[in-house]
C-alpha cells in the first residue's frame, strides 16, 4: 500500500474482451482471436480486491450472474431484507434491482424488468429450487435509456 492509502497493484486497460469473467474469457478466447467477440472499450482503473469485493456483492448477496447470454438469478435472502435495492449495470444500462422478499428467501418465483414479466428457465439445485436463468436477448428488450428497474419476487 502507498503512504496515500490507495492500492499499489491497480492497472489499466484500454479495451477488454466482452466476457462475464476470466473462466468465460478462458473457455472462448479462440473467437477473440478470430475477432468474433467485441471488446469493452474506454479505459478503467483495475484493482483484483475491489474487483473481488464487488463481484463477491453482485453474485453473493444480490445473486446475480452476468454471463454473455443469460443473467441467472439466484439470491438467497432472510425476509429482513424485504425491499432491498441496489443499482447495477446489466447489459450496458443502469437497472436498479429491487427485492421482494418472503418467508422462505429463494427460488425466484417471479421476475419483471419495467413491469414486463421475464420469461426464465430454473436451475437444478439438489438443496432447495434453484435460481432463474433470463436469456439476455429478451432482456435488453425490455431495457429503456431513462432509468430501469428489475423486480425479484422470492416466496
Amino acid at each position: 500500500m502507498s503512504t496515500h492509502g490507495r492500492q499499489s497493484n491497480c492497472y489499466t486497460s484500454s479495451s477488454d474482451a466482452d466476457f462475464a469473467d476470466r473462466y468465460d474469457a478462458s473457455t472462448h478466447y479462440e473467437a477473440v482471436r478470430a475477432g468474433g467477440i467485441g471488446v469493452e472499450g474506454g479505459w478503467r482503473v483495475y484493482s483484483s480486491g475491489a474487483g473481488i469485493a464487488v463481484r463477491l456483492v453482485r453474485e453473493r448477496l444480490l445473486g446475480l450472474r452476468l454471463r454473455r447470454s443469460s443473467i441467472g438469478v439466484d439470491p438467497v435472502m432472510s425476509r429482513a431484507l424485504d425491499g432491498l435495492r441496489a443499482r447495477v449495470d446489466i447489459g450496458g444500462r443502469s437497472v436498479e434491482v429491487r427485492y421482494r422478499v418472503g418467508p422462505r428467501g429463494n427460488g425466484p418465483q417471479s421476475l419483471a424488468c419495467n413491469g414486463t414479466p421475464l420469461p426464465f428457465t430454473r436451475e437444478s439445485n439438489p438443496h432447495r429450487e434453484g435460481g432463474a436463468v433470463v436469456a439476455m436477448e429478451p432482456f435488453r428488450k425490455t431495457l429503456r435509456d431513462d432509468g430501469n428497474e428489475l423486480v425479484i419476487e422470492l416466496p
